[in-house]
């Protein structure tokens, strides 16, 4: 049964909007400065401590980045930090878990600026940016585990294939 508050958090996945000149810190003084990041598809997987929703979609997330670890495709965390949150903890909790995807974190500035930039009215949320830095999808990838799971492919899919045939022109 698919979640009924789905669409009222859901952001429009057709609006289009520039890559934020927002910089996310990584655990080992690695900087990801999103504007920075053209030329690839990037996939931002947005999140927080009190998700538990977020942590179960973890292991999807790991197989998308294995699946396109030899592609021009970079899956990240991005710790959406919480009032309660400590930074030192949410790092610590990261370095835990085992996953090869990069984890990068927000402080209180940067964490309320990507919230108004992407309209995050809820985690976990995902924004996919193409190679011209061009956001084209903003919002959840539905709940199901199957469909966020299709989705998120059909997604990068089609980001690396308009990617090649504009290198072909």
């Amino acid at each position: 049964m698919p979640n009924w508050l789905e669409p009222i958090f859901s952001v429009d996945e057709k609006r289009s909007v520039a890559t934020p000149g927002i910089c996310l810190h990584g655990d080992e003084e690695v900087t990801l400065c999103l504007d920075e990041q053209r030329g690839k598809v990037l996939v931002l997987d947005f999140w927080s401590t009190g998700c538990g929703a977020c942590f179960r979609k973890f292991p999807d997330i790991e197989t998308l980045h294995q699946h396109y670890a030899n592609e021009n495709v970079e899956v990240v965390a991005v710790n959406l930090l919480m009032r309660r949150d400590n930074p030192d903890s949410i790092v610590a909790l990261t370095n835990r878990l085992p996953y090869s995807f990069g984890h990068y974190f927000t402080t209180r500035q940067s964490a309320y600026s990507l919230r108004q930039h992407f309209g995050i009215q809820a985690v976990p949320h995902y924004v996919v940016i193409n190679p011209t830095g061009r956001v084209i999808h903003n919002g959840r990838m539905t709940t199901e585990r199957l469909t966020r799971v299709n989705n998120a492919y059909a997604i990068v899919d089609k980001a690396l294939r308009k990617d090649a045939q504009n290198a072909a022109r």
